[in-house]
């Protein structure tokens, strides 16, 4: 491969380059170059407009912070100021927002990957120290409210009950399940609302029907339950005996 780089690199750092050199990308000379040609010139067909100092950082509606692109132009000015402040946010969103495909321009499928590709890793680690303070939480409950002091009458009760009876769930769906609930801290019960608790269970249970609890073939399923449940212990403090030193 011929390196087109290699008289002036080997002249200045006096040893010979791989055949695959290439220097380092200077990404904000790219951008001020792209800038500069486009104010001194005037497009004729469709162009977009770019604040050359982003809104984000500082720019102004003012002409001069300015330029018609064109709209290839447009995407690539984003991705290079993607490039030259790889921490900014707001920069990378408006990035991916370009990436999706127009009548006027069909973004470059690697470029739009490698955006999003960033935008996801970026919002990943910004979600990881976010920090929900109850003043937000208020507002999102206010937009969005959800079953949130909804009465649901015992018809849909019934209703909802009955699509989820017999549903199988998949290991994977059970092994997730476990895994979501482990580890995690509820907040502590008072007084009150365990007592509250324990009046609606009770309440419950004078009104429900338990004839099933009197039929042989659930007298059998929980005999043979049990029967499991006190053999798996017998069988562990067998093995707990196994184990203690003798003297």
């Amino acid at each position: 491969m011929h390196n087109k780089f290699s008289a002036s690199a080997q002249h200045a750092c006096g040893y010979a380059l791989p055949p695959n050199y290439l220097p380092p990308v200077d990404y904000q000379k790219h951008y001020d170059s792209l800038m500069n040609r486009a104010k001194t010139r005037t497009l004729s067909g469709y162009s977009e407009k770019h604040h050359i100092v982003p809104r984000c950082m500082g720019g102004s509606n003012d002409k001069e912070n300015l330029v018609r692109l064109t709209p290839e132009e447009h995407f690539v000015a984003h991705k290079l100021l993607v490039m030259i402040h790889p921490g900014n946010v707001k920069l990378l969103w408006a990035a991916v927002a370009m990436t999706n495909a127009t009548k006027k321009q069909v973004r470059n499928n690697k470029s739009a990957g490698w955006l999003r590709r960033e935008f996801s890793a970026k919002m990943v680690e910004l979600n990881k120290t976010r920090v929900v303070t109850e003043e937000t939480r208020a507002r999102m409950r206010a937009r969005t409210p959800g079953m949130l002091g909804k009465k649901v009458s015992d018809e849909t009760k019934r209703k909802i009950s009955e699509a989820h009876k017999g549903r199988p769930k998949s290991p994977e769906h059970v092994a997730n399940s476990i895994k979501g609930r482990t580890g995690v801290k509820y907040r502590p019960r008072t007084t009150e609302h365990s007592r509250n608790a324990s009046i609606a269970i009770k309440d419950s249970l004078k009104t429900a029907d338990l004839s099933f609890r009197k039929s042989s073939e659930y007298r059998s399923n929980q005999s043979s339950k049990m029967k499991e449940i006190w053999a798996a212990r017998r069988a562990a403090k067998h093995q707990l005996q196994l184990q203690l030193p003798i003297y």
